[in-house]
């Protein structure tokens, strides 16, 4: 009886395993959100890439789920280059939806 459920541990945890993805999936269009999420995407990007240009050297935005969101900008100006940081102090979700609840 031990053997067997050991054996059964074994496979079901296997399959577990196997059935991830090793990879990164692209992320849909911005533009193609409707409704709350595109409300959301409309306010939030303004806000985090104020003060950098059109056209940056590199920029990442990183959006976690229970973190407040940042995103940093690698820009050329006058032959050098710069890293300008933006962070909110806080979830702008949160912000969002607890807005969203007063009007």
């Amino acid at each position: 009886m031990k053997q067997t459920s050991l054996i059964l541990t074994f496979i079901l945890t296997t399959f577990v395993c196997f059935g991830q993805k090793e990879h990164l999936e692209p992320v849909k269009d911005f533009n193609q959100y409707e409704g709350v999420l595109k409300e959301y995407y409309d306010s939030v990007f303004p806000l985090l890439y104020s003060g950098f240009s059109e056209k940056p050297y590199a920029r990442y935005t990183s959006m976690l789920s229970f973190s407040a969101e940042y995103a940093f900008s690698v820009e050329k100006k006058d032959e050098k280059k710069y890293i300008i940081t933006n962070k909110f102090s806080e979830n702008f979700w949160n912000v969002y939806t607890r807005k969203k609840e007063l009007d």
